[in-house]
């Protein structure tokens, strides 16, 4: 289990894009929520322009959770297709690139066989990746709520603001449920990438 974790730690080490596609994402979407609520852009739909604090003060109690699960469930979409991205050009590369560098000879001297190292690259791309892109989801989520429902509370409306804790949760729970059943069922997928890195001359 040590020997796993280590290889699972490299991974990640060699392999930045894992952590740093999400971060920058990230960034890039509270950027955008920060200048939506300041006025500075305009959020269209349907070619008309869409005022967030008007439509905020619309909304009941009932209908802000509804909305806050769609907006949520449209950001996990998004950090869903960044991390399928990221998971198929890192499961190409994984085996390819231990032998383009000759990092391979230096790990075959370690009391590590084969078979760990291609599980932690296996695990990497079915655990890891959509664990990291969780998290990342996770905690870009609650910035957007406390910035945008701050902001819809301020103008008078703190609909958003209170149904916001449990859009949250029912949302991160479904976005777990689909991690799992996506890495399963893609799973062969990733076992054919994983051979078409090692089989690539």
């Amino acid at each position: 289990m040590n020997e796993l974790t280590t290889l699972l730690r490299r991974e990640v080490w060699e392999h930045r894009s894992i952590v740093t596609a999400p971060l920058v994402f990230a960034g890039i979407y509270i950027l955008v929520v920060l200048l939506a609520v300041a006025g500075a852009i305009t959020i269209h739909v349907n070619d008309y322009g869409v005022d967030l604090k008007d439509m905020a003060r619309s909304l009941d109690s009932a209908n802000a959770g509804a909305v806050m699960q769609i907006g949520l469930a449209s950001l996990a979409v998004t950090f869903n297709g960044l991390m399928l991205f990221v998971t198929l050009f890192y499961l190409l590369d994984s085996l390819y690139a231990d032998r383009k560098d000759k990092s391979i000879l230096f790990w075959k001297s370690l009391p590590v066989s084969d078979m760990q190292i291609v599980t932690s690259k296996l695990v990497t791309g079915a655990v890891v990746i959509p664990a990291v892109t969780m998290v990342v989801w996770f905690f870009t989520s609650i910035a957007g709520y406390l910035i945008g429902g701050t902001t819809i509370a301020l103008s008078g409306s703190t609909a958003i603001l209170a149904a916001g804790p449990g859009a949250i949760l029912d949302t991160t729970l479904l976005f777990i449920y689909g991690f799992i059943v996506q890495s399963l069922w893609y799973m062969p997928l990733f076992g054919w990438l994983l051979l078409v890195s090692a089989w690539s001359r």
